[in-house]
């Protein structure tokens, strides 16, 4: 995971959402499976 033209705060930025969803795939596997599903297939609804 090397991002040669992002900045540090993209990085920061992206480092945070894994971690939360590393804590939220402990808690909720089954809501982050329906979370992953609907954002691949375009939706924004939670």
């Amino acid at each position: 995971m090397c991002y040669t033209c992002s900045s540090n705060e993209e990085k920061e930025r992206t480092q945070v959402k894994l971690l939360s969803l590393k804590r939220v795939i402990k808690v909720a596997p089954q809501r982050v499976l329906k979370f992953v599903q609907q954002m691949l297939m375009g939706s924004d609804k939670c």
